[in-house]
Order: C-alpha cells, then sequence, then structure tokens
C-alpha cells in the first residue's frame, strides 16, 4: 500500500473542470495498479503537523508527497518510509523528487519572445515562496545573464501578491506600472497559471492591444487561457507523466531503498497561441522587406 500526501484542498481540486490533479492521479494509480499496489489518500494539513496515523503506524510501504510540509516533517517523513516528492525540491533529504521543469520552461519561453524579436520582456510572478517560483526566477536570472533588459523593467518584474482573490487587481496594478515604463516592454510571462485569461481581458479593458501592443504568455496551461480572445501561449504541462514518474521512482526506492537520491525535471510543449506576436515594428519591417523583394 502507498500513501498519497496531499493538501486538503486536493480533495475538491480532484475531477474538476482543469483537470490537473485528475491526470496526476491517473498516472499513479496506473503505475501502482500494474504493479499490485493500493493508494491510500492522506491529508496533511500545514498548520497543525500531525502526520497521519497511516504514516506514524508504518501501514505502508511507501510514500509520495504532494504538500508543503516543514523540512523537520520532511526530514521525518524520508527517514521512516521510501518517499517521492512531488512539486517540491528539499536539498538534503534522502528522497527522490519529482517536477516540473519551471526554470527551463521559463528559459525557452523567453528566448522564443526574444527570437521574435522582443528586447523588452517583463515578467508577473508571484512573491509566494515556493520551488516553483524559486525555479521560474532562476530561469529568468540565466535568460537575462545573457540578454539583460532595462533597470527600469526588472523593477516592474518584482514578485507581486498573486492569489485566487487578488489576480484582477495585481494585473490591474501591474498594467498601469507597465504603461508608465520606459522603455515600454512589449511582452510579458506571466508566473502564475490561472493569471493568463484575467491579464488578458484586463489589458482589454485598459486598452492594451494583445499582441499588437504586448505579447502574453504563461508557463502553465490552464482550461482558461482558451477562453478568451485572443488564446494564450504557453506550455501544456504533463500531468500525467509527472505523476507516472513519481509513482515509478517510488517503487525504485521501495525495490532499493539505499539507492542515491534521484531529481527528475520533465518539460512540457509549447503551444503557439494567438497572444504572442512579434513586435509590430518588427512586423513592419519584415513587412517592407517582402514588399521590395
Amino acid at each position: 500500500m502507498i500513501a498519497f500526501l496531499v493538501m486538503p484542498t486536493f480533495y475538491s481540486s480532484v475531477g474538476s473542470s482543469d483537470g490537473r490533479y485528475t491526470d496526476v492521479l491517473a498516472g499513479v494509480q496506473s503505475v501502482l495498479d500494474a504493479a499490485g499496489h493500493h493508494l491510500l489518500f492522506s491529508s496533511y494539513d500545514p498548520d497543525y503537523d500531525a502526520i497521519p496515523a497511516s504514516v506514524a503506524e508504518n501501514r505502508v510501504d511507501g510514500l509520495l508527497i504532494w504538500s508543503n510540509p516543514p523540512p523537520a516533517t520532511l526530514l521525518r517523513l524520508t527517514r521512516m518510509l521510501p518517499t517521492v516528492i512531488a512539486e517540491r525540491y528539499v536539498e538534503d533529504l534522502p528522497a527522490d523528487m519529482v517536477l516540473y521543469d519551471h526554470e527551463k520552461s521559463m528559459r525557452l519561453m523567453l528566448q522564443h519572445l526574444w527570437d521574435l524579436g522582443h528586447r523588452h520582456i517583463a515578467i508577473l510572478d508571484q512573491d509566494h515562496p515556493s520551488t516553483p517560483q524559486r525555479l521560474r526566477q532562476t530561469g529568468a536570472q540565466q535568460f537575462f545573464q545573457h540578454h539583460p533588459m532595462p533597470a527600469s523593467i526588472t523593477t516592474l518584474s518584482r514578485p507581486r501578491p498573486i492569489s485566487p482573490t487578488t489576480n484582477e487587481q495585481v494585473a490591474d496594478q501591474f498594467i498601469e506600472d507597465l504603461r508608465k515604463t520606459e522603455p515600454r516592454p512589449t511582452a510579458v510571462v506571466l508566473g502564475d497559471r490561472g493569471l493568463g485569461r484575467i491579464f488578458i481581458e484586463r489589458s482589454h479593458a485598459a486598452g492594451l492591444d494583445v499582441p499588437g501592443e504586448l505579447s502574453v504568455a504563461t508557463l502553465q496551461d490552464h482550461m482558461l487561457n482558451t477562453y478568451c480572445d485572443p488564446q494564450v501561449t504557453t506550455f501544456i504541462v504533463p500531468t500525467r507523466a509527472i505523476g507516472c514518474a513519481a509513482a515509478e521512482m517510488l517503487l525504485q526506492r521501495i525495490e532499493d531503498p539505499q539507492c542515491p537520491p534521484r531529481e527528475l525535471r520533465i518539460l512540457g510543449q509549447r503551444v503557439d497561441r494567438q497572444s504572442v506576436a512579434p513586435p509590430r515594428g518588427v512586423v513592419e519591417v519584415s513587412t517592407m522587406k517582402s514588399r521590395t523583394s
């Protein structure tokens, strides 16, 4: 039997129209079913920091963690059972880790915008410290080391308090700040997966033409990214593959508890939609060349 340690909100998310956690669960379950293991949900609430009885009483063979216990609790859990941690990176733990490659997706999206001709690119991401946020920040830093932005755009790209209850206000403030920034960014990358549609709508409300004046891209898809005009360019996150990989790594660790800890990052596929285009100047130059050739 395998314990799947999740946040309480995971239960309400499974079966939702977005399907993210449903796909993760399907991937985990398919691998465990084939191996003859039963999956047991165990809820972890960081406000109480209590280890589930099924884990504390050693009634399971291994542990999958998709939640945010503090490091001390994680260390205790990994010493109790073979463990794989999903979507979180913690150093010096005797556990395997599997996560979406937020770092590389940020670099690749920035490079895509650069290749289209954008030279002033801003980032809107959350200020809540998490593994995905830190990885996105690292990817951006690596890219901007070789493609530096003006200080004004770096200031505009400071992390902001993004949450489901503040998305509209944060988008409005960012757009207002963007319109005052010189040089004006011609593209923005959104770190939060649920911000795409809202940012498009608030841009229109502020009189910004997307993608004419501002190209908009996110790093993880959300079903609402296709319910706006224009639809949002993004990365499709292979959530089922992440679930499969996490379960496979755990079964391997159960068989060989002494193997060195491993880290696996899985990259998604970019989907080009209508919210990203070359900057207007680049389009005009390209058009002039084609007309004179």
